[in-house]
């Protein structure tokens, strides 16, 4: 899929005029980027947020980021979020796990 692809399938039938309207941008900008066949991120991000659309996915297909960076950016964010009991959990349920790897469990 492609970034008029998404664009089809985010928007339905509405009009450029609708699309601008609710994504709060003009319809100048739309009409251009549209007929150039492609879409700032900036347009995709209030399109895709005007819509209920996944911004993240919007800017994967769009190519801006990749997919492994946000896998990397989700591992980073959850790990950032996890408290010190979850992660001192995950810790040890990984040392269970692999005990042939520098396991305490083995001394």
């Amino acid at each position: 899929m492609d970034i008029l692809d998404w664009y089809k399938a985010t928007v339905g039938d509405d009009s450029e005029n609708t699309v601008a309207k609710k994504a709060r941008i003009t319809q100048g900008t739309l009409n251009r980027q549209r007929h150039a066949g492609t879409l700032s991120p900036d347009t995709v991000i209030a399109i895709a947020t005007a819509y209920g659309a996944d911004v993240i996915e919007a800017l994967v297909i769009l190519g801006f980021i990749t997919r492994e960076q946000v896998s990397r950016h989700g591992i980073s964010a959850t790990l950032a979020d996890a408290t010190d009991l979850e992660l001192s959990e995950e810790i040890l349920r990984r040392l269970k796990a692999s005990p042939g790897e520098h396991s305490v469990f083995d001394r």
